[in-house]
């Protein structure tokens, strides 16, 4: 999964700079705090997400990842993402398949006949243009909002009750005479 990572960035990052100002890919961006996870890329316009990119090995099953609970969790952070094994591209928006290309079949890796079919690198780069081209999403609406707000509390609510596990924990270890800064 990660040997290829360098040259995937490289394309989604020439393929933004192509999209028009404003765009950026960010590889491996934060953990999300709400527990979601961090998919391979994060895809902004000014500072707005517009999506998401997770690329698995060569050659993985992506209707499998399409199922895992991993893919549940990051459909949670955005309605617009990609997934990849670098040969096969999946444009998922709100959540469904919105569009599927093959670069190439699996059998053509390490076959030094094989050769690239152009029609099919259009086809998965209009696929990435297009993914790139959506506006990023608003709090438009009240029910939108309303789950924004709902995370932000179970976030904020999740916060606290490490805080408190830590503070318990630094108690504790006062009590037992656990020398102040020994515990980090």
């Amino acid at each position: 999964e990660h040997t290829l990572r360098g040259p995937l960035e490289a394309l989604l990052k020439a393929m933004a700079a192509d999209a028009g100002p404003g765009l950026r890919v960010i590889h491996e961006p934060k953990r999300d705090p709400a527990g979601l996870g961090a998919p391979d890329f994060k895809v902004k316009r000014h500072e707005a997400i517009l999506g998401y990119v997770e690329n698995k090995r060569v050659g993985a099953d992506l209707d499998a990842a399409l199922q895992s609970d991993q893919l549940a969790k990051y459909r949670k952070l955005s309605g617009n993402m990609v997934l990849t094994n670098y040969l096969e591209w999946i444009w998922l928006k709100d959540g469904e398949v919105n569009r599927r290309e093959t670069l190439c079949p699996a059998s053509a890796v390490g076959n030094r006949q094989a050769r690239l079919d152009p029609d099919r690198a259009h086809e998965v780069a209009a696929l990435v243009a297009a993914f790139l081209s959506t506006p990023p999403e608003k709090l438009g609406n009240a029910r939108k909002l309303s789950e924004a707000l709902a995370e932000l509390e179970r976030t904020r609510a999740e916060a606290e009750r490490l805080e408190q596990q830590v503070r318990d924990v630094r108690e504790e270890a006062r009590r037992a005479g656990v020398p102040p800064g020994w515990l980090r």
